[in-house]
């Protein structure tokens, strides 16, 4: 046995609880530094594991409406409408007693109408008749909105003469439009400008078309 002297009994403890306090220190720091490179792995990770996002242009919603049915861009510049509309009719001659005329149901009208826009600036329609027993193309145009002020329109389309024509079957206020109607022309193929001015309270439209009959 090896006597120690008083100063090294008092030293012993302290030399004791460094040596059994030292491993447990480098162990806590390793695992801060383990836990730190973890945090600092993390956003990379995670920023690595998400998909990348879609430019917002390429994003599509399904819309539907008092416009109808349809397909629009996030930004707007491209737009799809599918409208349309039935007239169903009943005929019958309270008054023929010789039955010269025919009593009958009849499908007037029945069409599919395509409306949209391309690269913001330019729209189009295509409209088609459904009834009967053949499919007629009515309107089939691109209209370039260059400024409020002058817009062209190119393709087959109502032409700018007649009030009550102009307006679609589904807006006038009865079932036929009036007599004075069917004395102008209806739709015509050709090239029409048109726009608005003094802040949309005057229209003008000017065309050059191939001519109908009334």
């Amino acid at each position: 046995m090896i006597p120690l002297s008083s100063t090294r009994r008092a030293a012993l403890p302290g030399l004791l609880a460094l040596a059994l306090a030292g491993p447990a220190a480098l162990h806590a720091q390793g695992t801060s530094a383990a836990r730190q490179d973890t945090v600092r792995a993390t956003p990379a990770a995670t920023a690595a594991a998400a998909p990348a996002a879609a430019p917002a242009g390429s994003v599509v919603t399904a819309v539907a409406g008092a416009d109808g049915f349809g397909l629009r861009s996030a930004d707007g510049s491209f737009v799809l409408r599918v409208k349309g509309g039935v007239q169903y009719d009943g005929r019958f001659f309270a008054e023929d007693q010789a039955d010269a005329l025919v009593n009958t149901f009849q499908i007037r009208r029945a069409r599919s109408d395509f409306q949209g826009t391309l690269y913001r600036d330019y729209d189009f329609r295509v409209q088609l008749e459904l009834s009967g027993t053949r499919v007629e193309l009515l309107d089939a145009y691109v209209d370039a909105r260059l400024h409020p002020a002058l817009r062209v329109r190119a393709g087959k389309m109502k032409g700018p003469v007649g009030l009550e024509r102009l307006l679609t079957p589904w807006e006038i206020p009865f079932n036929d439009r009036a007599l004075p109607t069917s004395l102008v022309p209806n739709r015509e193929t050709g090239v029409q400008v048109h726009g608005a001015v003094a802040r949309g309270n005057l229209t003008y439209q000017l065309g050059f078309f191939n001519g109908t009959t009334d």
